[in-house]
Parts: structure tokens; C-alpha cells; sequence
């Protein structure tokens, strides 16, 4: 998505990055330059990818970003928001109709989606999404 398009959908997603962040930071893949900047000018605080080894923490740190794998991500929002993240799986599975899954065959699912300490610790829940 470009331009006008981009912005119509994500309001605020276009921005012309620091030229001294460009300049200054350099990574294992120089193609991924473009999610760091975009962290720093959203003000995040984590990058979440698979991809944890182009972007080493001698080189985040000091940005203030640390980077995370998605099921480490969701893992440590379960520790700090319970509720909000049980809610937002139940939502999501109920979203599925193609399949369609079951709370059981669900946290199968995410575990097959690499998301196995997720999974472990919505199987916690009495209320399991």
C-alpha cells in the first residue's frame, strides 16, 4: 500500500523516517532498516517478529526497542493483562469458521502456529477461549 491508500487505512502509518537513524543503524539485513525506523517514529517500544536474530539487542538497546517473537510477545501480555488477552482469543476463535475450532483443537492450533507458551498458558484458564 502506498501514498493516499496507506494513509486512508492507517492514519498516520506514512512517515519520512530520521535520515540519521537510516544513517547511523545497521543491521545483520540492511532491508530491515525500514521496521526500525518505523518502531522509533510510532514511539514503540518492542519489535515483534521470527525473524529475532536481524535484529540484535547491542543494536536496539540503545534505541530503546528490544525485539520479541510473537508468542514471547503474547506470552508476556497473558502476564500482564489476563482478561484482555483470554478476551481476544476467545474473539479470535470465534472469528474462525474454516475452519471452525473448539477451545481444545484451537489451542492445538496456535502451538502448530509456533505459539505453544501461548497456548500453555491460556490451557491455564478456567475460562478457556
Amino acid at each position: 500500500m502506498r501514498g493516499w491508500k496507506m494513509e486512508k487505512t492507517l492514519p498516520g502509518a506514512n512517515f519520512d523516517p530520521d535520515p540519521e537513524t537510516l544513517k547511523s543503524t545497521t543491521l545483520p539485513d540492511k532491508g530491515d532498516i525500514h521496521v526500525v525506523a518505523t518502531a522509533i517514529a510510532a514511539q514503540a517500544r518492542t519489535i515483534i517478529t521470527y525473524n529475532v536474530r536481524d535484529f540484535p539487542n547491542r543494536i536496539l538497546l540503545p534505541l530503546g526497542l528490544r525485539v520479541e517473537t510473537p508468542d514471547a510477545f503474547c506470552t508476556r501480555l497473558f502476564r500482564e493483562a489476563q482478561a484482555d488477552v483470554v478476551e481476544g482469543a476467545r474473539l479470535h476463535r470465534a472469528s474462525l469458521k474454516k475452519p471452525s475450532y473448539d477451545p481444545g483443537s484451537y489451542l492445538s492450533h496456535l502451538e502448530l502456529l509456533g505459539f505453544k507458551r501461548t497456548a500453555e498458558s491460556l490451557r491455564t484458564c478456567q475460562n478457556m477461549p
